[in-house]
C-alpha cells in the first residue's frame, strides 16, 4: 500500500492534488477539475484511513472498544494531520525552525529534519537522546527531556541520592505510547548500574480511563518501594 500511495503522490494525480493545494485557481485556469480532484482526494484517504483504523483495532488493541477512542486520541490524530501536513507545505518555504508541539510528531518528524536541514525545537519533550547534538545536529530540545525529568524524581524518591535506591523495587506505571515509553531506556540503565528492581506496567489505549487493574496487578505481583 504504500508504493500505490508513493505512485499516486508522485504521479499525475499527485501533482493535481498538489497544484490544488497551493492554488485551487490557478489550478483550474490550467484545467484541472476541482471537484473531482478534490473528491479523489478525499475517496482515497478515506480508504488508508480506513485501512489505518482496522489494523489499528484488531493488530494492536485486539479489539474495538469505545474507550480506545476517547477525545485525548481524538486530539493527538488532529495535531498529527495538521501539523505533519503543515510541515509539508512549509518545507519548500524553508522555515527557519519547526515545533511540533507533540512528542509523537517530533518521532516522524526527526528522519525528515536530518535530509531537509530544517532545525527541530522540542522543548522537554521528543526524543531523549537527541539531545546528544553530534547525533542529532539538528533537533533541540532545551532546557530538559524525559531523562532529565526522571532523574530527578528517582533523587527525590532516594532522599536527594540516586545511589540510596540500591535493593529497592521501583514500580513504573506508564501510558503505552512514545512519550510514555522514553523514560524506559535511562531506567533500565540506571537499574543495572545502582541495583535497583524495576518492574514496568504499561498501560494501553484502551485502559487510559480505567487503570486500577494495572495498580491492582503491580499490587499483587510485587511490593513495590516506589
Amino acid at each position: 500500500m504504500a508504493w500505490i500511495a508513493s505512485n499516486i503522490v508522485h504521479g499525475r494525480i499527485g501533482r493535481m492534488w498538489m497544484a490544488v493545494r497551493d492554488m485551487d485557481i490557478a489550478a483550474e485556469l490550467i484545467g484541472i477539475r476541482l471537484l473531482r480532484a478534490k473528491l479523489l482526494a478525499f475517496a482515497v484517504s478515506s480508504f488508508y484511513v480506513g485501512v489505518a483504523g482496522a489494523l489499528m483495532v484488531f493488530l494492536w488493541l485486539g479489539a474495538a472498544e469505545a474507550e480506545a477512542f476517547n477525545i485525548d486520541l481524538s486530539f493527538q490524530i488532529l495535531f498529527m494531520i495538521i501539523i505533519g501536513g503543515c510541515y509539508d507545505a512549509v518545507k519548500p518555504k524553508i522555515p527557519v525552525i519547526v515545533n511540533p508541539w507533540s512528542t509523537g510528531i517530533t518521532l516522524s518528524l526527526i528522519p525528515k529534519a536530518s535530509v531537509d536541514k530544517i532545525p527541530i525545537l522540542s522543548m522537554a519533550y521528543g526524543l531523549s537522546a537527541s539531545a546528544k547534538g553530534d547525533v542529532f545536529p539538528w533537533v533541540f530540545n532545551p532546557p530538559a527531556t524525559y531523562w532529565d525529568g526522571l532523574s530527578e524524581i528517582l533523587k527525590y524518591v532516594g532522599g536527594g541520592s540516586i545511589d540510596a535506591l540500591k535493593g529497592k523495587t521501583i514500580g513504573y506505571l506508564y501510558f503505552d505510547a512514545g512519550f510514555g515509553k522514553e523514560p524506559i531506556p535511562l531506567f533500565q540503565a540506571l537499574a543495572k548500574d545502582i541495583g535497583f528492581n524495576l518492574k514496568l506496567y504499561p498501560v494501553a489505549p484502551a485502559d487510559m480511563q480505567n487503570q486500577s487493574s494495572k495498580w491492582l496487578d503491580a499490587a499483587a505481583t510485587t511490593l513495590t518501594s516506589w
